[in-house]
């Protein structure tokens, strides 16, 4: 009989903790739902001004200019070019490296990736560096060189992330 008691008595203890963690749960609910819709408000207000988006996409300096630079060479080197006409990419960006890029830098970048998977780590500033030497690469020795980051880190040869 008291055993039955003191179950009943543990019971009653546990559905308290368990109304507890849910008002808890309802509560943290309501905050993320009311962050939401400020997030929304603001994101609504600041299309309605006219403002653009912010320029950096990572506190490393990798810019949205950097990211529209590597899609303009996927684009040259995808587009069948005729009679040896410059590439949109080259023309538009001096600063472009064209598509037979110097060996010497592809090769600097992959041994740096080697010597990273070789340390197996990686941290946020080095990984941004990483990338954007990467971004500097012909489109096809970029395509190897992210492959062969992305595999390492998979793998779990390499702590970073991306």
């Amino acid at each position: 009989m008291r055993l039955l008691i003191a179950l009943s008595i543990a019971q009653t203890a546990l559905l308290g903790v368990l109304g507890v963690h849910a008002l808890t749960m309802d509560a943290r609910t309501r905050e993320i739902a009311e962050t939401a819709a400020r997030l929304t408000a603001a994101t609504d207000a600041m299309r309605a001004s006219g403002a653009g988006a912010p320029t950096a996409y990572s506190a490393d300096n990798f810019l949205t200019e950097d990211i529209r630079q590597i899609i303009r060479e996927e684009l040259a080197a995808a587009a069948p070019t005729g009679g040896g006409a410059p590439t949109p990419s080259a023309s538009l960006n001096p600063g472009v490296v064209p598509v037979g890029a110097v060996p010497a830098e592809t090769q600097a970048v992959h041994r740096a990736l080697d010597d990273f998977i070789h340390r197996g780590r990686m941290t946020e500033g080095e990984m941004a560096a990483m990338q954007k030497q990467i971004g500097r690469l012909p489109p096809a020795e970029r395509r190897r060189a992210m492959g062969k980051l992305i595999k390492a880190i998979e793998a779990g040869t390499l702590d970073a992330q991306l």
